[in-house]
């Protein structure tokens, strides 16, 4: 009777060998060989140096992957929606292991493009100019964020469907309108507060589509876009050290082991001045580069809401007709204040 559970038990082991080692072979064969790109002037790289590394290039060398980028500058969600069946981006999308997306921002640019391209340069008449534009577009970039909040769905179907085993990430957009300059504080604060109300709804698609994961880039680069952009010389897209930062995002959502040394030796040769860049985000960097994920937050985030946040967010849930008259009215200046 005990050499009858002693075999039992020696069963039972060897079983539990045997699903420990198929577990952790499973855990390594989980890697990424092959990524698709997809999205507009960010995902492209666009206002890069041709030797400078994209956030894709970033994360082809940290996984050791192929990286195939289909991404064009001034693409909307209808571009990569119509990219989604071209027979070349579908086999790129079938053989991944990773799909990256940027795209929304030019959804509602567009609407109000015609109506700012002719705005003075001069500094004086610019602020009201740009006001005047956006109050007559406001209805068109409404409609505009709304239909590229319905397309981001779409398009993460239509990617689970190409390839229902990929990994997809999609990007939040960024608010890159941030100064310190006083000559242009009052456009710059302008712009953001207009652009902040149009792309909520995207971010919020994005936020709220369970068959993705997002990369909260709006998060991270929030009053970091001088570090992080070319808002400087008043271009709105990533820099070196901002494509680097977007790839990073990247990497702690997807949450798979890479060559970590690669976020290190590029951190530590893009940023020229750490100081300038929030602790808890170089903090964060340096612990991935030394082969440490973030954190699972285990609850809501307790950290206090500033006056100008509450009064965003009250913002954003105005009626929609009430849009233009509240922030004509005097919303910008109730905002900032």
């Amino acid at each position: 009777m005990k050499l009858f559970k002693l075999k039992r038990i020696a069963a039972v082991l060897a079983s539990a060998a045997v699903l420990v080692n198929t577990t952790a072979v499973s855990a390594e064969a989980e890697t990424i060989g092959h990524i698709t790109i997809l999205g507009d002037s960010i995902s492209s790289g666009f206002a890069l140096d041709e030797k400078d590394k994209n956030y894709g290039n970033w994360l082809g060398e940290f996984y050791g992957a192929e990286v195939e980028n289909f991404a064009v500058m001034g693409y909307t969600t209808q571009d990569v929606l119509e990219n989604l069946e071209e027979d070349e981006v579908v086999r790129s999308v079938e053989k991944s292991e990773l799909v990256c997306v940027s795209v929304g921002a030019n959804d509602v640019m567009h609407a109000v493009f015609n109506d700012l391209k002719n705005i003075s340069p001069d500094t004086d008449s610019q602020t009201e100019e740009m006001r005047a534009a956006i109050e007559a577009a406001a209805e068109k970039m409404e409609k505009a964020a709304d239909t590229a909040s319905g397309n981001i769905s779409v398009i993460s179907q239509k990617l689970c469907e190409i390839n229902p085993d990929a990994r997809l990430v999609f990007q939040t957009v960024y608010i890159p309108f941030e100064t310190d300059d006083p000559e242009y504080q009052g456009l710059i604060s302008m712009l953001s507060v207009f652009s902040g109300i149009y792309l909520a709804p995207i971010n919020a698609a994005v936020r709220a589509d369970e068959k993705i994961m997002y990369a909260d880039i709006q998060k991270k680069f929030k009053g970091m876009c001088p570090e992080f952009t070319n808002i400087s010389r008043f271009d709105i897209h990533p820099n070196r050290l901002g494509h680097l930062v977007i790839a990073e995002e990247i990497v702690q959502q997807v949450g798979l082991d890479g060559e970590f040394s690669v976020i290190k030796e590029g951190f530590e040769q893009l940023a020229e001045d750490v100081s300038a860049i929030d602790a808890a985000v170089v903090s964060e960097i340096r612990s991935l580069g030394e082969g440490q994920f973030r954190p699972e937050p285990t609850e809501p985030p307790t950290e206090p809401v500033t006056q100008a946040e509450t009064k965003m967010r009250e913002a954003e849930i105005v009626e929609k007709e009430n849009y233009t008259v509240w922030l004509i009215a005097g919303g910008v200046g109730v905002l900032l204040g």
